[in-house]
């Protein structure tokens, strides 16, 4: 329904999700799974999440840049 921007473990922005749909994909990632975006607007009656962190959620050395919580 939401995602978080975070940056250095901070959320800077928070958007609602309208729709998901597939990415292309780029000539790099032939054999990489396929990627996913959505389309939205900025939630803004979610504006108190900004600048909080997100520390408590992350583990040190995940490399990954999505994280789904409460799904």
């Amino acid at each position: 329904k939401y995602a978080f921007a975070v940056y250095k473990g901070l959320i800077r922005e928070v958007y609602e999700i309208h729709k998901w749909r597939r990415a292309p994909a780029r000539r790099s990632e032939a054999k990489v799974q396929t990627r996913w975006r959505f389309s939205g607007s900025v939630a803004y009656s979610m504006a108190n999440y900004i600048g909080g962190s997100v520390e408590n959620y992350t583990k040190r050395g995940n490399q990954s840049p999505v994280l789904y919580v409460n799904c």
